[in-house]
């Protein structure tokens, strides 16, 4: 019984491969900031009057470069392996006082696994589709200070999940080759396992462990922050049509 199960399945996929439908595409994309959160605030402390800026934003914010691999499940279902490089705005600080200027950068990057599904139809020629899918991300951050101090500290470790989603149109161009847009948003935040420092002038390193509760005895430990990578944008590409 069980053999002939098996190859009853075995015989569906290999029917339902010879049917499908594959692709691969590739494009880039900009996000602007979707959840935004304080991330800092700018101190001017010399003038009259002290001022202070408060710095929001998203480290989603950037340009992203994707591809993918997407597979017709009918004729209104794709299902789609999809991978994205996200290089995020870095975000100054700056704080003003008798002894200088400190201006602080933090910028965040991820590499990210994106599974989706597509629900698509016909429309004079062009196929709109809405996307939705989960994150696998690989996140890195940094935090850089120049002026009095110029410490640097890299944020690592953990892996963060999420999801995203997109409404877009595949426009064809020229034999299997088709253009694409689409605006997308990305729903994802991080909590790093660790933080590494450096100090420039003095050379001291170290490591600091992060975590979301610890007690008075654990040394070099701090609260794991939740870094955001929030972001709306839009992205463009080609599409190739592979059978």
């Amino acid at each position: 019984m069980k053999r002939i199960l098996f190859l009853g399945l075995l015989l569906t996929l290999i029917s339902f491969t010879a049917w499908a439908q594959y692709y691969i595409r590739g494009g880039i994309g900009y996000g602007l900031s979707l959840g935004s959160q304080h991330i800092a605030t700018s101190t001017n402390t010399v003038s009259p009057i002290r001022t202070y800026d408060g710095l929001y934003g998203s480290f989603g914010q950037g340009f992203n470069l994707g591809a993918a691999f997407g597979m017709s499940v009918n004729s209104n279902i794709k299902g789609e392996l999809g991978v994205s490089y996200l290089i995020g705005k870095s975000f100054e600080e700056k704080d003003v006082s008798s002894g200088g200027t400190t201006t602080t950068t933090r910028q965040g990057k991820f590499f990210s696994f994106i599974p989706s599904v597509l629900i698509t139809t016909q429309f004079h020629g062009v196929e709109p589709y809405a996307r939705i899918g989960g994150i696998i991300a690989f996140p890195s951050f940094e935090i850089e200070e120049s002026g009095e101090d110029n410490d640097k500290s890299e944020y690592s470790g953990n892996i963060a999940f999420g999801f995203g989603g997109g409404l877009g149109a595949v426009i064809p161009f020229q034999g299997n080759l088709s253009f694409y847009a689409e605006l997308t948003f990305t729903n994802l935040s991080w909590g790093p396992e660790e933080e590494k420092y450096t100090n420039w002038p003095s050379g001291e390193t170290g490591t600091i462990k992060l975590k979301e509760s610890y007690n008075e005895n654990e040394q070099n430990t701090d609260i794991m922050p939740s870094i955001p990578f929030g972001n709306v944008g839009i992205n463009i590409g080609v599409l190739l049509n592979l059978k």
